[in-house]
């Protein structure tokens, strides 16, 4: 494996770009040199094609693996995370860095991706959370973990996915012209994690190759540092053939009516092709691309291939590597039919572009992808206006009439990239919702309100005019409701759809989704469908097809996605959805609490060693006795019951090694409803278990009692009784509960009276007692949500690597 000073910048670039065709590899641009040695800068434009994501992902490998200066190395982020607008953009991403880091020798590092539902290898991400890795994912997946209200993810993950991704990370916006309400929201996040002390190194880039710096500024973080773009040796060198690569523009008069305007597209398209070529047709909505593509289909055109973003992720890869195979040179070529899921990342060649007027920035990035290489001389575009200029969805009818009176001046011309962006209009600014630290700070606290619902983040990660998505997997249910114990959908199963499609096409059928508080498949027309759910469907219900993806008038069978067991899951870092399920407790072998408490602390110390974060030796201190003491509740009557049971016979021997943490048995729920062993473990460690924090400082004994109650993501802020449970009643335990002792290894811990009113605000002032939240809010205040987040993340990281290998099993 390579390593410090092996290779210097260009030796890596030629290294990883080897390919048949060119087997010595690629020289780098000075913009992509001048990357490596300066560092990512805040704001990166280069035109398409100049090879952005190279650009961000080996400098930062350079930087992290490869620079001869230690200092450069360890203030580089250990994680690169880059965040694209679309999903389709997000599989080519990934397929490109697996490439560059296979041909680097760095195969430790990680690879993973975040797209539509709970990442690819799950236990591996959060396992390794110390490893140097490149997180690959879309904006929906990626800011909404950043603001800790994951889609698609579990709600006690949360904490541990907005922990990770705000400390030790750089952030790379990719394609920012595409991301509305991400751009503002990631600026703040930034200068946040500056002004509220992120644990450890981070950093973000902005790119694109249109770009109006002004979208950048934002209240909190007015100034662009520092900016990389191409210099006059980019253009006078290698570049030079892609940046004057020219295409000939047309305007195409099309009929008013929707079906004449489809079938007038198709011809058009057909007379335009050249056999053995790639055409491509992009439109602005799935709709007009599917009736396109349904035209086309019904004549006798060349390989016909229809993408947009409504697919099951295994369909949409199978459709991409069509899109991306070679086309056959002495055949029929073939047509591409898209929506503006092409316009970025995705690198097209084509012959000939038909097109629907857009805002310039669009159009930019498609004419990008006509003539991309320079290596035609006859290469045409043809354009014609959206049917609908008063309302040309998904646009701004002002952005897409500036983009048409641009086009028209053009009419005849060969245009070429260089300066293209520049030719045209201005944007129409567009307000945004803005995040301030205090919606931050309300979001750090995951518990739902009593109503069972929790904030709305979407607005500022995407721009939401109707355009929000749910995540729908169709499953062969026999017409019955799912039980309670089905597996939820995995990332493979999941077809993001329109909510308000959705919501109209679920008034003929049953859908339903998960609730959280009792473990649940709830049917979805008892509650509102709210943006980013995850249903389940009937697969007889129809509405998909593998080619077409999704649509609301496919009739017939939808064949489910049969979901492999992946070997990387370990049920150790698994978080069941309802409140009182523990199945992490349920792992392969029987392990008692004196020996899992101090492998935990053992983990936490090596986690700590790993990452040598900068923090005080108090915290650190803090940190290690929380992961020493964090299940000490498993000690409670209701967990060691549950352990009985299933023990069954084996139960007098096993029970001989003291309390049980862990059980080789299937998973079994609670007598108790709710019950949570780390709120006893909390409440223990507030009464006489105290004695166990003695010869720490004053200021951090509730940082240890906290994060042993955060440590499954199920109780941080709030604590408060669940709809149905009695007076004096909170998570399943009683005020008065008793807690016995625990040999916690080379500690023993007292046993404890549970004193649970108080925390819940009855009984202020009985010995001097502050509410649970009064106390949690002075945390967060203390610390900041990154750096509480962060110690939070350490604990649940120790849990699992213990939980995984344990020094002695029974």
């Amino acid at each position: 494996m390579t390593g410090v000073g092996d290779w210097n910048f260009e030796e890596l670039v030629r290294a990883c770009t080897k390919t048949d065709d060119n087997p010595d590899g690629i020289e780098p641009y000075d913009f992509q040199r001048r990357v490596a040695d300066e560092g990512l800068p805040d704001l990166l434009v280069a035109p398409t094609g100049a090879g952005k994501t190279l650009t961000v992902v080996l400098g930062w490998l350079y930087r992290r693996r490869f620079h001869p200066d230690q200092a450069v190395r360890a203030s580089t982020p250990h994680w690169l995370v880059i965040c694209e607008p679309m999903r389709t953009l997000v599989e080519q991403v990934e397929a490109d860095v697996i490439r560059w880091i296979t041909a680097s020798g760095q195969t430790d590092l990680d690879v993973h991706v975040f797209m539509g539902g709970e990442p690819s290898k799950r236990a591996d991400w959060r396992n390794q959370a110390t490893n140097d890795a490149v997180i690959i994912g879309t904006q929906d997946m990626l800011l909404s973990r950043a603001l800790n209200r994951g889609f698609g993810s579990s709600r006690y993950l949360w904490p541990v996915e907005f922990a990770v991704l705000n400390n030790g990370a750089w952030w790379v916006f990719d394609e920012i012209q595409l991301m509305g309400a991400a751009v503002p929201t990631s600026r703040q996040l930034e200068a946040f994690r500056s002004v509220h002390r992120a644990v450890l190194p981070h950093g973000s880039t902005w790119m694109s190759a249109t770009v109006d710096p002004l979208t950048l500024v934002t209240v909190d973080n007015p100034r662009i540092n520092s900016v990389i773009e191409l210099s006059e040796a980019d253009r006078s060198g290698q570049l030079a053939k892609r940046l004057q690569a020219g295409k000939t523009m047309t305007e195409l008069t099309l009929p008013a009516d929707v079906k004449q305007r489809a079938k007038a597209i198709s011809e058009s398209v057909l007379q335009t092709h050249v056999p053995g070529t790639l055409s491509l047709v992009i439109l602005n909505t799935v709709a007009t691309a599917r009736d396109v593509h349904a035209e086309l289909a019904k004549r006798n055109a060349p390989d016909i291939v229809l993408v947009h973003s409504r697919f099951r992720p295994g369909d949409r890869r199978a459709v991409v590597d069509r899109v991306k195979s070679p086309v056959d040179a002495q055949g029929l070529g073939r047509i591409v039919v898209s929506t503006q899921v092409v316009e970025a990342g995705m690198d097209l060649d084509a012959a000939s572009l038909t097109t629907e007027a857009a805002p310039w920035p669009s159009v930019v990035q498609r004419l990008g992808r006509c003539n991309r290489a320079g290596n035609r001389a006859d290469a045409k575009v043809r354009w014609f206006l959206p049917a609908r200029l008063d309302k040309p969805l998904p646009y701004s009818a002002d952005d897409v009439e500036a983009a048409i009176e641009t086009l028209r001046s053009l009419e005849g011309q060969a245009v070429v990239p260089d300066g293209l962006a520049d030719l045209g209009p201005t944007m129409t600014p567009v307000l945004h919702p803005v995040l301030r630290m205090r919606d931050l700070l309300q979001l750090f606290d995951t518990m739902p309100d009593l109503s069972g619902a929790d904030v709305d983040v979407a607005p500022y990660v995407r721009d939401t005019d109707g355009d929000s998505s749910v995540y729908v997997a169709w499953r062969d249910l026999g017409g019955v409701a799912p039980a309670p114990n089905m597996k939820r959908p995995g990332r493979d199963e999941l077809c993001p759809v329109p909510i308000g499609e959705f919501r109209k096409w679920t008034m003929t059928k049953k859908a339903w989704v998960f609730r959280h508080l009792d473990g649940e498949w709830d049917e979805v027309r008892s509650r509102a469908v709210r943006p980013n759910d995850i249903l389940l469907v009937e697969a007889s219900n129809g509405g998909y097809h593998e080619l077409t993806g999704w649509n609301e008038n496919t009739k017939g069978w939808v064949t489910p996605v049969i979901e492999p067991v992946s070997a990387h899951v370990d049920a150790a870092t698994e978080q069941d959805e309802a409140v009182d399920a523990d199945d992490a407790s349920f792992v392969n072998s029987w392990v008692s609490l004196r020996v899992h408490l101090p492998d935990t602390r053992q983990a936490a110390e090596q986690v700590l060693a790993a990452l040598t974060p900068n923090l005080s030796t108090p915290e650190t201190a803090a940190i290690v006795r929380a992961s020493l003491l964090h299940d000490l509740g498993k000690a409670h009557d209701t967990f060691q019951d549950t352990m009985m049971r299933a023990a069954k016979d084996a139960w007098p021997t096993l029970s001989a090694a003291g309390p049980l943490a862990k059980s080789a048995g299937s998973g079994l729920r609670h007598k108790t409803k709710f019950f949570r062993h780390e709120v006893a473990t909390a409440l223990a460690l507030l009464s006489e278990s105290r004695d166990a924090l003695d010869d720490l400082p004053q200021h951090v004994r509730f940082l240890v009692v906290y994060l042993t109650a955060a440590h499954h993501g199920k109780v941080r802020m709030s604590l408060r009784p669940l709809p149905g449970e009695p007076t004096g009643t909170a998570f399943g335990i009683t005020h008065g509960d008793q807690l016995p002792s625990v040999d916690a290894g080379d500690m023993r811990v007292a046993g404890a009276t549970l004193l649970l009113m108080p925390y819940l605000g009855l009984g202020v002032g009985e010995d001097g007692i502050r509410p649970w939240a009064e106390q949690t809010k002075v945390l967060l205040d203390q610390f900041g949500p990154f750096v509480l987040a962060w110690f939070e993340s350490i604990v649940r990281f120790s849990d699992w690597r213990a939980s995984a290998q344990p020094s002695e099993v029974l």
